[in-house]
Order: structure tokens, then C-alpha cells, then sequence
């Protein structure tokens, strides 16, 4: 492009238009445009940083012990004097207790505003902040522990009625949790859910890609979405709970575990989708072998043993 302009612009200069020194272009209607300066403009010389980097990364003895001693520099610290175990205990509980003042004297206070009801002994993680609520009605029961790190979103339905949460008491509900809902979701008590699990009650967006510019997705009326969680269920790491699902009481999902279906009580689940693989309680020791498959390997494993001395003397 450079030299097309100059090359143009050596051609007007001969013609007599501009000056030999002028940077000109012709535009679609015949006209003569100036080309803008910074085109032509000097490629600058490297300063004083660039020059220092390029002289370390230079291969030359010197460069060598510039650039150890310019590491060196760089990673230089102070004695682990005891005075830094003092430091790092004041620190600790600097944190702390000024999380917990932010916590009781106006995170909290905030969070049981945005609910529809909220028990005792409510517990918002310190240090977390405020967890995201929208367009939901919260019933929190007793010894609530929840991280501030969560979002919470509700549906907008047409029959002025609220998606809701209820949660049992003592429910722990972790980090970066993600519940939407179109209608309900219930979770019992003496529930631990882990981080990162996403319980999905609400398409959010619509299947078709038009409609999907512009439109909500479509919400169930039926009733068809609710998801109950029933009590002391555990719910590892990186769930994720679809719409419509049933957990029974007591049973554990695995870790990452994408559960489209309903899970019986006591039954363990894992994988995409989510299948029963075990129930609590059950040993986990490997079944023992038949009968008749250990008596067949009993005459190989004589018949070894007393090959092995024979072996040992040749």
C-alpha cells in the first residue's frame, strides 16, 4: 500500500499537480486526496528498554552476567526473620475479622432483604460478598450456609407467579453455585451441595436460532421443570442437575456428574448422563471368585511352586 501511494504520488508530482514531496491518492470520483502523514511516517529507533533487553538476550559473555544479575535482582527477598510469623498471623486475623464485620453489618443484612424468608442462624461465607438474585422468591430455613459467590435467577412467567427456592435447614450450598428455575426447586435439609454445581431448572434461551436472537426461553407451566433434592443428599463437585429431576433421600452424586433422570434414595450416580453405579452402605471390596474359577487355578499355582525349586538348582 506504501508503495502504491508513493508511486501515485510521483506520478502527480510529474504531472505538475503537487509538490514531488506531497503523498496524494486519486479517489473514485477523480478527485486528489492527501494520504495521511502517518503512513510515511519514519519507523522510530528503539529506546533505551529496547535496547537493554536486546543487548540481554544478546549471545555474549557479558550479556550472560548482566542478565544472571538482573535475574538475580528480580528474585531477591528478605530473611524469613520471625517477625513475618507475627506479620502473617495479623494478617490472617485482620482478614478475618473485617470480613465478618462486612458480613454481619451488611452483606447478611442485604441477603435477608432479597429473601421471601430466612431462618436462623443464616450464614453468608465471608469474604464472598452478595450472591446474585434475580426474578426468584427465596425460602432459606434454619443454619442456611451459602457462598456469596452464586447466582440465583428466576424465569419471568406470564401468570404473575415467581419461580421459588426452598431450602431445608442446615443445606450447605457451595461456591459458584448456578441455580435457574421456571417454578420450583426444593432442596431438603442436611444437603451439602459442592462448588461449581449448576442446577438447571430453565432452558434460558430458546431451541430455535431466530427466535433465539431476540426471545426468552420458553417457560413450563406444567410443572414438568420442578426439581426436588430430598434430604442428605450429597452433590460433588461440578454437577450439573437438569429440569424435571427427583433426588432421593440420600443418595450421592458423583463429580461432574450431568443427571438428566430421577435418582432412587441411597443411590450413587456418575457420569454423562448419570447412571446408578452403587448404593451407600454397599462394600466396596472387590466380589470374590467362583468356586470353580479358584479351583482351576489351584493346580496351576502347584504346578508353579514346584517348578520354581526346580529352576533354582539348574
Amino acid at each position: 500500500m506504501r508503495q502504491f501511494l508513493r508511486r501515485w504520488s510521483q506520478r502527480l508530482s510529474q504531472n505538475g499537480s503537487d509538490p514531488p514531496n506531497a503523498a496524494t491518492a486519486g479517489s473514485s470520483d477523480g478527485r486528489v486526496v492527501r494520504a495521511p502523514d502517518y503512513l510515511f511516517r519514519e519507523v522510530r529507533r528503539p529506546q533505551l528498554v529496547d535496547r537493554a533487553i536486546a543487548f540481554l538476550r544478546s549471545d555474549n559473555p557479558l550479556a550472560r552476567r548482566a542478565k544472571k544479575a538482573v535475574q538475580t535482582l528480580l528474585r531477591a527477598e528478605a530473611p524469613a526473620w520471625p517477625i513475618y510469623r507475627a506479620l502473617a498471623t495479623e494478617r490472617f486475623a485482620r482478614q478475618l475479622v473485617v470480613r465478618n464485620v462486612k458480613r454481619a453489618f451488611y452483606h447478611q443484612p442485604i441477603l435477608r432483604t432479597m429473601c421471601v424468608q430466612a431462618g436462623e442462624r443464616l450464614m453468608l461465607d465471608p469474604g464472598t460478598g452478595m450472591p446474585v438474585v434475580y426474578g426468584i422468591d427465596m425460602i432459606l430455613g434454619d443454619g442456611v450456609h451459602l457462598s456469596g459467590r452464586s447466582t440465583f435467577a428466576g424465569a419471568l412467567r406470564n401468570d404473575g407467579r415467581r419461580p421459588r427456592l426452598v431450602v431445608g435447614d442446615e443445606t450447605y450450598l457451595g461456591h459458584r453455585l448456578i441455580l435457574s428455575a421456571d417454578d420450583e426447586i426444593v432442596i431438603g435439609s442436611h444437603v451439602h451441595v459442592a462448588d461449581d454445581v449448576y442446577i438447571c431448572g430453565y432452558d434460558a434461551h430458546p431451541m430455535d436460532p431466530i427466535a433465539r436472537r431476540s426471545q426468552p426461553g420458553p417457560v413450563d407451566y406444567t410443572g414438568a421443570s420442578r426439581i426436588v433434592i430430598e434430604d442428605d443428599v450429597w452433590i460433588c463437585q461440578g454437577a450439573i442437575i437438569l429440569k424435571g429431576v427427583h433426588i432421593g433421600k440420600g443418595a450421592v452424586i458423583g463429580a461432574h456428574a450431568v443427571v438428566t433422570k430421577d435418582v432412587p434414595a441411597g443411590a450413587i450416580a456418575a457420569g454423562n448422563p448419570a447412571k446408578v453405579i452403587g448404593r451407600v452402605g454397599e462394600s466396596a471390596e472387590p466380589p470374590a471368585a467362583p468356586a470353580a474359577t479358584a479351583a482351576a487355578a489351584a493346580p496351576t499355582a502347584t504346578a508353579a511352586a514346584v517348578a520354581a525349586p526346580l529352576s533354582a538348582t539348574g
